[in-house]
């Protein structure tokens, strides 16, 4: 997805690819009756391979469209739709489920949602302000005055300095740790509250959204926040993202730990969860905008590999569960699974301490020498 927004529209990439999304999210449950669980798995691969464009554009268009001082915000603002989503679809899943529809209206309901989205993209949306149909002048020429490392031109992808680069191995451990954290909360959290709290799917889908309504109402404060103190010079770059990643992935961690020390009161387990995965607000300001720090014109291609990886966590760590968790309502068993999870956190973060920077690459801006070895400069007309 990455490679390919670097030849042509991310705007008309989401489009097609949303429409995939939302043809595939209605088409399951006829391919549950009538294929089995073998055409459910390629539907929602299809379904996935078309998700996967949606990061790496969104970082492509905030190189193009957010100044320096906004970046926080922009990227920020825009990934926490997808937290609104999350805690949205979980108690609604829930009663779309209980419901007369059964479970396919769960489905037909995402399909419906995403198609809208694409209207209102198809119509609002742009590549760049110099594309944008109602953008005024003054605007335009801020935005693209603040981008100063950013090119219009387009160079092919340097891959052998990309992947020698230790700033960028840094991040990818960072992205790898974060995703197991983030599977584990996202995917075990309902089955926690079901096991060791007793509730059915409704109650369990409305317990499970409110940390992360939490989680999307924080984020806009402390985007702002970041933003201020970099721009105000209070904090550089560099400590910022480290700050912010080390309140996300061991404030987090240590909530997750002692989530399993506090018995089995409602009203504490969800606080504690409520901490944890608030802790998350201080991703958007962290090493998940460390991409366009080390190369804004490859950033697409940078969120595509660490997002890709990631994901490989984010289907193990689940997995991982079921060899430590034989018997779901055994606290201590879970105590195992949210130190093990804290443990990779931690790890995570000390290697991006360590080996993180935010100083823009030689890379970032290949020479004509280096182009011309590769057969010349790459142009587009978005």
């Amino acid at each position: 997805a990455g490679q390919l927004g670097q030849y042509f529209s991310p705007k008309l990439l989401l489009i097609i690819t949303n429409v995939l999304s939302a043809l595939m999210a209605a088409l399951t449950p006829t391919a549950a009756f009538f294929g089995g669980w073998k055409l459910v798995c390629a539907v929602r691969t299809v379904q996935g391979l078309c998700q996967g464009f949606g990061l790496p554009m969104t970082y492509k268009l905030a190189s193009k469209w957010a100044p320096i001082h906004e970046r926080n915000r922009f990227v920020g603002f825009s990934l926490n739709g997808a937290t609104l989503g999350a805690a949205s679809a979980l108690p609604l899943c829930g009663l779309l489920a209980q419901s007369s529809g059964g479970w396919p209206s769960i489905f037909y309901t995402s399909a419906v949602l995403g198609l809208i989205w694409t209207l209102l993209w198809a119509w609002l949306g742009a590549d760049s302000p110099g594309t944008h149909s109602s953008i005024s002048s003054k605007e335009k020429e801020e935005i693209e005055k603040s981008l100063k490392y950013n090119e219009e031109k387009f160079y092919k992808t340097p891959w052998k300095k990309i992947f020698s680069s230790v700033p960028f191995w840094a991040l990818i451990v960072t992205h790898l740790s974060a995703g197991w954290g983030l599977s584990i909360v996202m995917t075990e959290t309902p089955s926690f509250i079901n096991s060791v709290l007793k509730y059915n799917v409704g109650i369990n889908g409305i317990l499970s959204s409110i940390p992360f309504y939490s989680l999307w109402l924080c984020t806009f404060p402390v985007c702002w926040l970041a933003d201020y103190l970099q721009k105000k010079m209070i904090i550089s770059v560099k400590v910022g993202r480290k700050l912010w990643t080390t309140m996300y992935l061991s404030g987090s961690g240590t909530a997750l730990i002692s989530l399993g020390y506090i018995g089995e009161s409602t009203t504490a387990v969800m606080i504690m969860l409520t901490l944890c995965i608030t802790c998350g607000a201080f991703i958007f300001s962290g090493f998940i905008m460390n991409h366009l720090d080390l190369a804004p014109n490859f950033a697409g291609v940078l969120v595509g590999i660490a997002n890709g990886l990631e994901n490989i966590t984010m289907i193990l760590a689940p997995l991982s569960v079921g060899f430590i968790v034989e018997d779901s309502k055994s606290v201590e068993q879970w105590r195992k699974v949210f130190f093990i999870t804290a443990c990779v956190g931690y790890v995570g973060n000390i290697i991006y301490l360590i080996f993180g920077s935010t100083d823009l690459q030689s890379w970032n801006t290949p020479t004509e020498e280096d182009n011309e070895k590769k057969n010349g400069q790459i142009t587009t007309a978005m």
